[in-house]
């Protein structure tokens, strides 16, 4: 028999106080060939018996579970009974627009090259979003392309995991989801780029994303910043390793030092620093040179690396890029 389009990868551990709303939102959409796969991860509360009464309703909720092995493992668990030609990502606490599946089956179709799809989000409560979540949020509106995408790949992450939509070969070929001590949607992500999978994002919204308090997000060091940024460091040396043209730090702040730090710990020497502060030019740092930005080599005897913070700084270097015909992604990066 064949299965269905969609396939919604819900992994759950003690999930009981949003699971129901959560399943709620999919009974509501506007598309019907649909699946669930619940997998309860080693729940104690109620979570089992909700996703076991849900499927008695609705048989195209499938619960499952065993003891905890964490997420990586309920997600691989999840992919891999799936019968839907699409996975959609989902975790117990967010909600799902109505046309959410609808969109992202019709978005699979019109490109079918784009083998990871995802769309913006919105986050809830309101109340609990500090600034740099609302600036993520915001950030997170401007990706659409698969090129938008790849130039902000180090950035930060670009889709957010719970967006997802994956062709399920692609799944099978990375091998799933790793564990590892880094976060397992970034790790994914670097993978299918690294891979040649494009991408494409929806602008609209048609998922909200409920930040617990206690998620492991916000308390587990695999989500902490410096696990980001030894994903974005082992990503950008293998990158700067098939590039023939000197890497120069743009940025002698604490960003740029910190980056030129992690590079030199993994062997790879920057050839400087360009930064255009007063009485900077001709310091050295880390042992590294610091040129105005007057000296910017030409582009082809340089890639740069824009380590500003966030603010009217970054913004400035950037169109300063620009302005110059550096080419994002090619020519430049961002690196935060």
């Amino acid at each position: 028999m064949n299965g269905p389009a969609v396939s919604v990868l819900l992994p759950v551990r003690d999930g009981a106080a949003h699971l129901e709303s959560a399943l709620r939102s999919l009974r509501r959409q506007t598309f019907a060939d649909f699946e669930v796969c619940v997998e309860d991860d080693g729940s104690t509360d109620a979570t089992f018996a909700l996703a076991a009464r849900a499927a008695a309703r609705d048989p195209r909720v499938r619960p499952s579970r065993s003891a905890p092995e964490g997420l990586v493992a309920a997600l691989n668990r999840a992919a891999a009974r799936a019968r839907g030609r699409l996975l959609v990502r989902m975790d117990a606490d967010d909600l799902c627009h109505p046309a959410r599946l609808e969109r992202l089956w019709a978005a699979a179709h019109e490109t079918p090259a784009a083998r990871l799809l995802g769309s913006a989000v919105r986050y809830a409560p309101r109340r609990v979003l500090t600034p740099g979540m609302l600036r993520y949020e915001r950030w997170l509106g401007t990706l659409q392309t698969h090129a938008d995408v790849w130039r902000a790949r180090l950035t930060e992450c670009p889709i957010v995991h719970a967006s997802w939509a994956l062709d399920p070969a692609l799944v099978r070929e990375l091998g799933g989801w790793r564990e590892g001590p880094f976060p397992e949607d970034y790790d994914f992500l670097l993978r299918t780029l690294a891979h040649g999978a494009r991408t494409r994002v929806l602008p609209e919204p048609l998922l909200t994303v409920r930040l617990a308090r206690a998620s492991a997000s916000r308390r587990d060091p695999r989500y902490g910043a410096e696990a980001f940024a030894r994903l974005k460091l082992a990503h950008l040396c293998a990158w700067l390793a098939a590039e023939p043209r000197p890497a120069w730090i743009v940025g002698a702040g604490p960003s740029g030092k910190a980056w030129a730090r992690r590079l030199l710990a993994a062997g790879v020497t920057p050839a400087g620093f360009l930064d255009p502060r007063p009485g900077r030019a001709g310091q050295r740092i880390l042992g590294l040179c610091v040129r105005a930005p007057a000296a910017l080599p030409p582009p082809q005897e340089g890639v740069l690396l824009l380590c500003v913070g966030h603010g009217p700084g970054r913004a400035q270097a950037a169109a300063r890029l620009r302005a110059a015909g550096r080419e994002e992604g090619r020519d430049w990066l961002r690196l935060h």
